[in-house]
């Protein structure tokens, strides 16, 4: 059932989701032809098999793989198996790393010595801090997390917000179901609201 939190959502999101007032091309590409696609994929169908009611928000992470191609995806947390199960569909080639935990040293245990995160997926069961602490000096322009359940709990609220204002991210994606944060600083600063 539809709770009335997200129906406020997307009332007030509605009209940055359609891209008005989104001045950045860069971001509008992302809007138009990642979060809002709606052609069919050749995984989409296996998708739908995999994941069943949280399909929505796998075929937009199988959709970001196909965009930025990413050389590794690390998944953190219970159920991240089956999350980089339908994001490697869009990259054979991936290496993915799961872990079922966070522990200090996990991203080089998992990625080797000098390896950079290329995606990092964060189940609602993870804790953002120690996570990103420990993850963000392991990050380049290229890098991405995705950050599942950002509004389960006023805790995970409060650190989303925290990641979106710290300043060694990029621009940040609060689709509501996920959190995106990006890491090329090249580009202006700035926390987008949408809906996918």
């Amino acid at each position: 059932m539809i709770s009335l939190r997200r129906i406020y959502a997307v009332v007030r999101r509605l009209r940055q989701s359609l891209g008005f007032g989104v001045h950045s091309p860069y971001v509008y590409a992302l809007l138009t032809d990642v979060f809002r696609e709606r052609l069919p994929y050749y995984a989409y169908g296996e998708i739908e098999r995999l994941s069943g009611g949280s399909a929505r928000v796998d075929k937009l992470l199988f959709r970001l793989v196909n965009r930025f191609r990413p050389e590794s995806i690390v998944g953190l947390g219970a159920g991240s198996a089956q999350r980089l199960e339908c994001m490697a569909m869009a990259k054979p080639d991936v290496r993915c790393h799961v872990a079922d935990a966070f522990s200090s040293g996990l991203f080089t245990r998992l990625l080797g010595e000098g390896e950079k995160i290329g995606f990092l997926y964060l189940s609602p069961a993870e804790a953002l801090q120690g996570v990103c602490e420990e993850a963000l000096p392991l990050t380049d322009e290229r890098s991405v997390f995705i950050i599942d359940g950002i509004h389960a709990t006023s805790e995970r609220r409060m650190e989303w917000k925290a990641l979106e204002n710290d300043r060694r991210t990029g621009i940040t994606f609060d689709l509501y179901d996920v959190g995106l944060v990006f890491f090329d600083l090249a580009r202006s600063r700035r926390n987008y609201r949408m809906m996918f």
